[in-house]
């Protein structure tokens, strides 16, 4: 076959997996740049009901298209909250914590703000309490999470999804840095462990949620507030097919970029090299930036 300039893995059946998996809250922990961002951002615009309007687009013709009935009871019809916190290396900002929690409300501010404060069913209070969440006027950001999502539930009578991205990212952040950047870490981490904590523990306004991570520190103190998460890393079975590429999937992408199936040789190279991981299933899994960088330089180039 001719060479192509992309190759398309399908990874969409991970939302029908997230949604009926047992309990309320995942974690999923895989190194960087194992497509967590990306697998996380798919169920936000199959699922969220801000996004009606470009789901063919995205979803057509992919293998969760084909769930006809799911895609009828599910597809754009929750209340999706994603959170995505900002670069946290700088401490310099006068409310420094304030400052990260806030931004991380980006998203939710663009797709549910003007819904909750023109909303009939939200009363003055709780709507100017949401505004100062949206613009940096309050201090106490410990409940933000906690009442937009029960705002949204008043408005659509739905209980929602909420998905974080990346939740360790502020502990990674800073590892290494200066004792003084370490002190102010430790002295955020109770209002950023209760902005977490308090949406996604007990709350039966959620519906769903998970969080991605690298690391094992959520299973330690400080974050052992958030231990109702069922966590998935790769020495466990759930997910681990929607993370990485396995051996027949880096074939398929070489055959389509390079238009050739590699042989026998060229793949034991790339094992030789890349190494690969194995999961607790037994297969053996590959770093996707280190394929795609691969396929890029071209072959024999590592």
């Amino acid at each position: 076959s001719s060479p192509a300039s992309y190759a398309f893995i399908d990874k969409t059946l991970f939302i029908q997996d997230f949604l009926f998996a047992g309990g309320t809250s995942m974690l999923i922990l895989r190194p960087h740049r194992w497509g967590k961002s990306l697998n996380l951002t798919m169920l936000y615009y199959y699922f969220s009901n801000r996004y009606e309007d470009i789901h063919e687009m995205l979803f057509q013709n992919t293998q969760i298209d084909e769930f006809k009935d799911f895609k009828t009871q599910n597809a754009n019809k929750y209340p999706v909250l994603l959170i995505t916190f900002p670069d946290t290396h700088d401490t310099s900002h006068p409310d420094w914590v304030n400052f990260v929690l806030t931004q991380s409300l980006s998203r939710v501010k663009e797709d549910y703000e003007d819904v909750i404060l023109n909303s009939d069913r939200i009363c003055d209070f709780e709507k100017n309490k949401i505004y100062q969440y949206f613009s940096r006027e309050r201090n106490d950001m410990a409940f933000a999470l906690h009442t937009i999502s029960i705002a949204l539930w008043k408005i659509y009578g739905k209980r929602c999804m909420i998905l974080v991205d990346d939740f360790d990212r502020l502990v990674l952040d800073q590892l290494g840095s200066s004792r003084k950047k370490q002190d102010a870490l430790e002295k955020c981490f109770p209002r950023y462990i209760g902005f977490l904590s308090n949406a996604l523990k007990g709350n039966p306004t959620v519906f769903k949620s998970m969080m991605t991570g690298c690391t094992q520190v959520a299973l330690t103190q400080p974050f052992s507030s958030l231990n109702n998460f069922a966590t998935f890393s790769l020495l466990d079975k759930g997910f681990h097919q929607y993370y990485g590429f396995n051996e027949k999937e880096v074939v398929d992408i070489i055959r389509r970029i390079r238009g050739e199936e590699p042989n026998e040789e060229e793949l034991k190279q790339i094992q030789d090299y890349y190494g690969g991981y194995l999961v607790a299933t037994g297969a053996r899994l590959y770093h996707p930036f280190s394929i795609l960088k691969y396929v890029k330089a071209g072959k024999g180039h590592f």
